[in-house]
């Protein structure tokens, strides 16, 4: 393992950092708490926080500015991000400048872009129209239990609703609890809740967690009071299938 800066970098109790690892703590703090497993030829960059139960793939490359929470698997490149607690990006892909929501999947070969081919300041589209970020690096919002499947794109400044599916490549937001397809010229369907909430309980049980009538009562809430914004989307009620 090769540290730069190691007076600004902290390891927790029962946490493996394997061999080719760099730990680069020139910019910034690197903190690495319990029971995390580091596999080889990763480089993590500060600063950086990664929580608990945390478990860095092989060849992972992890850049300033990100902070992982506890019981994350993570993989490929990642540069100043945000990652709530139980969210998995395990492989291949770029995720950058954004922020994700717990229990959240994307599949692999999921990129995200972080910059216009102008240089320009990005937007954000929401339901009251456009707002200038002006930022000239801003990535994407993956919000709680949402899902993209392999080799999934999304443009810069789009957003993932709650329990959302991403198959294909993403131009515009999401709303939540909807299954969109467009980029594979299939419809966008609606999620039906008793699905989310099953899933729900299955993701909860991988992390040795129950799902308590607060879980899924939030998801129902969260479920009525979208409903305008898929109605507004086009969101059909129908099984998702491709064309």
């Amino acid at each position: 393992v090769h540290m730069v800066g190691k007076e600004n970098i902290y390891i927790g109790s029962n946490t493996v950092i394997q061999s080719g690892v760099v730990l680069d703590a020139s910019a910034g703090p690197i903190i690495i708490k319990e029971n995390t497993m580091v596999m080889a030829c990763s480089y993590l960059e500060g600063p950086l926080v990664i929580d608990n139960d945390c478990l860095i793939k092989a060849g992972s490359k992890i850049y300033g500015g990100t902070s992982i929470g506890p019981g994350c698997k993570i993989g490929g490149e990642v540069d100043s991000s945000i990652i709530e607690k139980y969210s998995n990006k395990s492989h291949e892909g770029y995720l950058g400048h954004s922020y994700v929501g717990q229990f959240v999947n994307m599949g692999s070969g999921t990129i995200t872009s972080d910059l216009k081919n102008t240089y320009g300041s990005i937007k954000i589209n929401t339901n009251s129209g456009k707002i200038d970020s002006h930022m000239t690096k801003l990535g994407s919002f993956f919000a709680d239990y949402s899902k993209t499947s392999i080799g999934s794109l999304i443009y810069a400044g789009c957003s993932l609703g709650v329990s959302s599916h991403l198959h294909g490549y993403m131009l515009k937001n999401i709303p939540s609890f909807a299954i969109y397809g467009e980029g594979m010229m299939a419809n966008t369907c609606e999620l039906e809740i008793d699905s989310a909430i099953k899933t729900q309980k299955i993701m909860m049980e991988r992390r040795n967690l129950t799902q308590t009538n607060t879980d899924s009562n939030l998801l129902n809430d969260v479920f009525k009071i979208t409903n305008d914004d898929r109605k507004n989307f086009g969101v059909v009620k129908q099984r998702f299938h491709f064309s």
